[in-house]
This record gives C-alpha cells, structure tokens and sequence, in this order.
C-alpha cells in the first residue's frame, strides 16, 4: 500500500514539474466537496439551531407564566429563527450535489433560495405580530408579569449573544477585505488517494519545484510568491448572513423587551410592551432588507458589485493579439462563485490558443471568477469557421492517480 501512495503521488509530481511552462494548472474535485468555509457555516448552523431549540422551550414558557405578548413574540421570532436555519442547511446540503444536464451548474442557487425564503419568512412573522399589538392596544389587554418578563428578557439576550458569537466565528476568515491569502514561500498540497483529488492552486508560482513528503502523499511547492492571493472570498455564505440578520434582530428585540420590562416594573406603563413589539420589528425589515436585495440581484444574475465590468473589458483588449471584446456577460452563481462567458475577435496570425489561456489567467487569478468560458473567433476571414475554445475549471489529476 506505502509503495502504492508513493507512486501515484511521484506520478503527480511528474506531471505538476512536468506542465510548468506556463499552462494553467486548476484543481479538480470528484464532486462537490464543502470547501473549508462552507462546511464552517455548516457546522454553525448546527450549533445555533441546538441552542435555539432550547431558547424556544424557555421564552415560551416565560412568556405564558408573564402574560407578555414581547416574549411570546420574541418565542414566535426564535421559531422562524429555527426554521429559516433548517432551510439554510438543507440548501447547503442541496449545493453539494453533482451539476447535471438540466442543472449544468448544480445547486448552487439553493444557497440563494435558501437565504430568500428565511427573509420572506422573518417578514411574515413580523407583520403577524405587528398586527398582534396593534389589537392588543385595541383590546387593552396589558395584564403582565413585569419581573418574569424581565428575568425572561434577560435570558434572551445572553442566549443571543451566545447565537451571535457561533454564527461570526462560522463566518471568519483571515483576510484582507474579502482576499484570502498564505505567508510564506511554501506550500504543500495533499493528494487523496482513495477520492483521486489533488487541489492545487497556480497563481504568481515562480520557479515551481515539487517535493515528496515522508508521508507519500503530500505534494510541497516552493518558491512561491510570499503573499499569494490566489482566491477571492467575498461576500461569505449568504445563509450565515440571512442567520446574523435573524439573530441581530432577535437581539435587538430581547434588548427592546428587557427595556419594555424595566419601564412596566418600574413605571407601570403597560403600552410599553407592544411599542417595544412596533419599533423592533421595523428594526428587523431594515436589517434584513439587504440580504434580500442581494438574492434578488443573484437570482436576476446582476453583475457582482466588486467585479468591475469596464475594468474586465479593458483588460481583456489589452492581451496582444486581441482586436474587439464583445457578449461579455459576468454574474453570480452564489455571493462568492462567479461566472462569465466573453467572445475575443483576435487577429488571423494570433494564437487563439496563448489568448484564451492569457485571458484565462486574468479572469480566473486576478479576479477570482471560478466558471469562464472564452469563445475566440478569428475577424480577418469570416469564410473560415470561428475557431471556438472554452475554458474549463479543472484539469485532471484524477486520471493520474487511477494510472
């Protein structure tokens, strides 16, 4: 078996020393694997809906023995919470799935729909108790428990907070506004075997060289340039963000209820409770709005706003060989895949071949865009058939390992 790993991973090192002169070297996957920071926002999304569980039990019960329309609200907020964290992951769970011939870019957009369907719902539930306090104002029905409010306020606000802290630590990366990156001048890139993958990363590679690791399963690449921003992360996972928002707003609304509280037991101003109800669910229109205006703008496939379009198309004129950009079409798959497809009118002598790859390099290291398709067309004879040639994301070291 030893001597088995240290085959294949001489096989991949042979073809990593064997393909650097200047060709793309992209990674590929079998499936769609979690990369690192989705399978954290997973695993916070679990972690959350646990502890929101238990909230639930204790507001409600709280709510019932206080008589308080704020808790039994705020209860009824941490239950749509809950849902809206269920659909989150089930939309993580779908974006994992293999693309198909009806879905040639998989599930990823289950992420957005995911993150969409959670707002609509949080609005939903405002609105209803919205409605509840305004004919509980009606009705003048103000008979609460202030102290089991304010105890229960209380409670609500730490289990928040606590919420709070799991779903920004599921989020974080090290990064430079949204560029992640590597210190140093090494890295290594683990091949699995049994999977047939091996994830490596080419950008700025100076003088690449490849190591076996004592392991025999490891690929090292030096002389690296030191601060390598080779991916963009931006935007994060849109069902974090749809997660943060309840959360916030369910801290916001624990804070108006505690504030609700101590207004009741100390000044006996039982209005106090469906104004709280009033201003805090306006609180969670306004911070939820922005999470639905961005899945909105995917789902339209609007240009992503930190892809600067007029940049893109000047950059591609600028490749030598390059006469006209034109059909250049950018867009969102999720808040951090991005796609475009672009036709290059190149010159009758030129390379198609060295300008879809210089193009290539551009799109996919400079900006970050993980599906391109580059069609080039020769103009000087339109007789001639267009030479057409699409880029793919992967190369395979697949077919290596299983040699």
């Amino acid at each position: 078996m030893s001597r088995d790993r240290s085959e294949s991973t001489q096989n991949v090192t042979n073809h990593i020393e064997g393909i650097n002169d200047g060709t793309p070297l992209y990674y590929c996957d079998k499936d769609n694997k979690l990369n690192g920071n989705t399978r954290k926002a997973e695993q916070s999304l679990y972690a959350v809906s646990v502890v929101t569980v238990i909230f639930i039990i204790i507001e409600f019960l709280g709510g019932y023995f206080a008589n308080s329309l704020a808790i039994m609200t705020d209860a009824g907020h941490m239950v749509s919470d809950l849902l809206s964290f269920c659909v989150a992951i089930v939309a993580i769970k779908l974006a994992q799935r293999k693309p198909t011939k009806r879905l040639p870019f998989g599930y990823y957009r289950a992420e957005i729909l995911g993150a969409l369907i959670s707002v609509v719902m949080i609005w939903a539930l405002t609105a209803i108790l919205v409605y509840a306090a305004i004919e509980r104002i009606i009705e003048q029905d103000f008979d609460v428990d202030a102290t089991v409010m304010l105890y229960t306020a209380a409670i609500s606000v730490l289990f928040n907070v606590i919420m709070g802290l799991i779903l920004h630590f599921g989020k974080a990366t090290h990064s430079h506004f949204g560029m992640s990156h590597s210190h140093g001048s090494e890295k290594t890139f683990p091949i699995d075997l049994e999977e047939g993958t091996c994830k490596v990363y080419q950008n700025d590679m100076k003088d690449i060289r490849c190591e076996q690791d004592n392991n025999a399963n490891i690929i090292k690449t030096v002389d690296v340039t030191d601060h390598d921003h080779h991916m963009l992360e931006l935007g994060g996972n849109i069902n974090i963000r749809a997660a943060f928002v309840h959360v916030l707003g369910d801290l916001l609304q624990s804070l108006g209820v505690l504030s609700a509280a101590l207004i009741i037991k100390f000044t006996n101003y039982p209005l106090a409770d469906p104004i709280c109800t009033f201003l805090f669910s306006l609180l969670v229109m306004l911070t939820s709005f922005s999470v639905a205006r961005d899945a909105v703008l995917i789902l339209m496939e609007a240009s992503p706003k930190h892809i600067n379009v007029d940049k893109l198309y000047n950059e591609l004129c600028a490749i030598e060989g390059v006469r006209d950009v034109h059909s250049l079409r950018v867009w969102s798959l999720t808040m951090d895949k991005v796609a475009i497809s672009v036709h290059l009118d190149i010159e009758k002598n030129c390379d198609s071949n060295h300008v879809v790859h210089e193009a290539n390099e551009k799109l996919r290291f400079k900006h970050g865009i993980h599906f391109i398709t580059i069609q080039a067309q020769c103009v000087c004879n339109r007789s001639v058939p267009h030479q057409s040639f699409s880029t793919a994301t992967t190369t395979a070291v697949q077919e290596i390992l299983r040699k």
